[in-house]
């Protein structure tokens, strides 16, 4: 394959003998042919100075000479995987150039490398697949394309990495000198950290928040729900009298000293309406369930940890956490029981059972309930007491606090101040809710911190962005109904994990 080369060529690009010719062809056999434009060009920017580009055209006359020292001018060498030749292309006076083809414009060097390709196809009667044009200059390419000549392209990792010239030296020099100073100060580190709801994307510094929203129940599933209720517990028409016959061997003998007392009709009337009551209660948290678990289902726990991975710990630092756009901070005493605490159905009203009394501790009853009124009201102390003991304890300064207070409502930007935050320490971490207006798909949040003795501020964006996962309500219901978890049954698993 023969390649009619510009200067670039020998200028932009890697040693002829380093690159990888299988980008643009297949050929083993490269063959590289000098122009009298190239030849002059590179003659001329030889003496241009201590330019990069002044030196690889001093290597590159360097290389013609080798050339011209060789019998026939032609230059050959072999690589593992290339035989290399490089000549003289022939010359041809520019009256010839012109007739060949005269939309060629002489006077530009590219122009007339493309006019030499162009006599060259016509002397040898050569398609594109042997001979071709080579650059990387947009105008000679398309000049080679509107005038039908081949061309190839020069792949990008062909050139070599741009020149810096000495402003581009100085700058270099300016940051090196930067981060030899930073590295005697401190340096801030933040990490967001995931969790189930937060999802980081292939994005930097972008995360998926996973907001679960619950569709209305239909009207008819209502009713239809409340009726499985209601057939799972059943309202009680008979009441056991439980005398204390039903009773054998000791239990009997025990239950012959008390006295039966029946459920009255007080009693049952007031069983009665309870469940009605209950009924009630069922069907509006059944018709308010997805509303409920939607109402708090934008507020998100949030994660972040910081670090001082620098060489001294941080003077006076200040840390904001700023919400830029699309929501707020959830005041920090938000009581995440609301997103925490399982859902339980309303526990049903237990019928009456009647009472069994034995008039002999009639007394000793009346005298246990006096028991709790010998303790003085002020024996424990009172919170604000404790207040005032914790508020006056000794201020850490490896700590952080709150700068000019907790808030006590959701904001939009939070301070926090630390005297003196240690370096190659464990992180600090920062654990609290945000909210997500819903007006809006994304949050942008934004951490701020600054030292005394650093050069210059940490600041770094966060975006989150809302993504939905639509659920039935009515299967969470059915969920409830099948293993029957009434608020007391909650009560006593949550007390029992307790």
């Amino acid at each position: 394959m023969v390649f009619f080369v510009d200067t670039n060529f020998f200028l932009q690009c890697k040693k002829y003998d380093q690159l990888n010719w299988s980008d643009i062809t297949k050929n083993k056999d490269i063959t590289i042919l000098i122009t009298q434009p190239v030849q002059r060009e590179i003659d001329r920017l030889k003496n241009d100075g201590n330019t990069r580009r002044s030196k690889r055209a001093r290597e590159t006359t360097s290389l013609f000479r080798q050339i011209l020292a060789k019998e026939n001018f032609i230059f050959h060498t072999e690589t593992p995987n290339y035989n290399i030749t490089i000549k003289f292309a022939k010359q041809y006076t520019d009256k010839t150039l012109s007739q060949s083809n005269p939309n060629l414009n002489l006077a530009v060097n590219d122009d007339k490398i493309l006019a030499t390709l162009n006599q060259y196809l016509m002397e040898n009667h050569a398609n594109s697949e042997s001979f071709t044009f080579l650059s990387n200059d947009t105008n000679p390419i398309l000049t080679a394309k509107l005038n039908n000549l081949p061309v190839k392209i020069i792949p990008d990792s062909w050139l070599l990495d741009p020149e810096t010239d000495d402003r581009d030296k100085e700058i270099q020099k300016l940051k090196q000198e930067v981060l030899k100073y930073q590295k005697k100060e401190p340096l801030i580190e933040v990490k967001f950290n995931t969790n189930d709801f937060i999802a980081a994307t292939e994005e930097p510094n972008e995360f998926d928040v996973h907001i679960k929203i619950y569709d209305q129940i239909e009207q008819s599933d209502i009713t239809k729900l409340v009726d499985s209720f209601i057939e799972k517990h059943p309202i009680q028409t008979h009441f056991d009298n439980n005398h204390y016959e039903h009773f054998g061997g000791l239990n009997k003998l025990a239950f012959a000293m008390q006295k039966y007392y029946p459920p009255d009709d007080d009693e049952i009337i007031k069983y009665n309406d309870a469940y009605q009551n209950w009924k009630s209660r069922l069907y509006e948290l059944i018709s308010d369930y997805a509303k409920i678990k939607n109402k708090n289902s934008h507020i998100v726990p949030f994660h972040l940890t910081i670090h001082n991975n620098g060489s001294m710990p941080a003077d006076y630092l200040l840390l904001d956490i700023n919400i830029l756009t699309g929501g707020k901070l959830i005041n920090p005493d938000f009581d995440d029981k609301v997103l925490k605490n399982r859902w339980a159905y309303p526990t049903p009203p237990k019928p009456p059972q009647g009472k069994w009394k034995n008039h002999m501790f009639f007394g000793i009853d009346r005298y246990m309930d006096t028991i709790p009124q010998l303790i003085p009201q002020d024996f424990f102390p009172s919170s604000k007491f404790l207040s005032h003991i914790l508020a006056n304890q000794r201020h850490d300064n490896n700590a952080f606090y709150w700068k000019g207070g907790k808030p006590e409502q959701d904001s939009v930007s939070w301070h926090f101040e630390c005297n003196e935050f240690r370096h190659k320490l464990d992180g600090e971490q920062f654990s609290y809710y945000l909210l997500f207006d819903n007006e809006n798909e994304k949050i942008v949040l934004q951490i701020r911190a600054s030292a005394s003795n650093m050069s210059a501020p940490f600041v770094k964006q966060y975006i989150l962005n809302k993504t939905y996962t639509h659920l039935e309500a009515k299967n969470d219901i059915l969920h409830l109904i099948e293993n029957g978890v009434t608020e007391e049954v909650m009560k006593r698993t949550e007390g029992s994990k307790a």
